[in-house]
């Protein structure tokens, strides 16, 4: 698995400090017509554009879970953020509220 991007702080709902991490995956079935096989896979927020998308090598943004094991809240984090190409096909955007003065957010 690859290094945790949750910093090690207690639980924001009720400050406990166990946590069960997963790192959810998609489930899926081929499109075959003879045999019905299932596939599973990582979570990722988004793809490398391609001609030929290999699930395991193609994703970006891999997710991650912890879920705090005494009151069941969950906490999602992104692995390689940083990676995510940002393009309006993919359904990707930059949002940087920094930038608004006028805003709730100063």
């Amino acid at each position: 698995m690859p290094p945790s991007r949750r910093p090690p702080r207690p639980c924001q709902r009720c400050n406990h400090m166990a946590f069960v991490r997963v790192l959810p995956r998609e489930h899926s079935v081929l499109p075959d017509p003879v045999r019905v096989e299932q596939v599973s896979a990582p979570m990722y927020v988004t793809y490398w554009p391609a001609r030929s998308i290999e699930i395991e090598n193609a994703g970006v943004g891999l997710l991650e879970t912890f879920i705090c094991k005494k009151c069941g809240f969950v906490e999602w984090y992104c692995v390689d953020f940083e990676r995510i190409p940002i393009h309006p096909h993919l359904m990707t955007e930059e949002v940087d509220y920094s930038a608004a003065g006028d805003g709730p957010y100063r």
